[in-house]
């Protein structure tokens, strides 16, 4: 069961088709960002919310990072001063800021290309997948406050983490 309406973040594990690595550099346009490329023809509505600029104060008065690529490749937002993290362990790179609200990275495996995209109450993982020799199983680190818990949602595979019984966020 879900508490109230606490959700302040959802943090989404996609997974797509097409894609490439992303290099580290200035903003980039599509052309020269093949995990942008990628996304934009896969989701452009997605690729539409990243253009602009994720708000760091967020309902509720929580507060979230000021976002950007990081070196640890590990989304972070702050709920009710508890942090809450997905990672992407076959990330490398310092990764791409090619919009404001998306960060790509490229992989260990040139057949894959992750982002971070984020919105106001959203942070998206996005898996970007270049062809059918890719894996097909990724595993996302999630950091947590200790004495958190995940619960799967039997009817629509959700992960729901709670701190002390108080919604933090969730997993689609």
């Amino acid at each position: 069961m879900r508490i109230g309406k606490r959700a302040i973040v959802t943090l989404l594990a996609a997974t797509l088709t097409l894609g490439a690595a992303a290099s580290y550099g200035t903003p980039a346009v599509a052309d020269e960002d093949p995990a942008l490329a990628a996304l934009t023809q896969v989701v452009p509505d997605i690729i539409e919310e990243a253009k602009a600029e994720p708000p760091t104060e967020i309902p509720d008065g929580n507060v979230q990072r000021v976002f950007s690529a990081v070196t640890d490749h590990t989304l972070r937002v702050d709920v009710s001063d508890i942090e809450v993290g997905i990672g992407l362990p076959e990330a490398t790179g310092a990764g791409n800021r090619p919009l404001p609200g998306l960060v790509t990275y490229s992989a260990t495996r040139s057949d894959v290309a992750f982002a971070h995209q984020r919105t106001g109450q959203i942070g998206r993982v996005l898996t970007v997948i270049k062809g059918a020799s890719a894996p097909t199983e990724y595993r996302f680190p999630i950091t947590a406050p200790e004495g958190s818990t995940l619960e799967v949602e039997e009817d629509d595979q959700t992960v729901i983490i709670y701190n002390n019984d108080i919604y933090l966020a969730e997993i689609d």
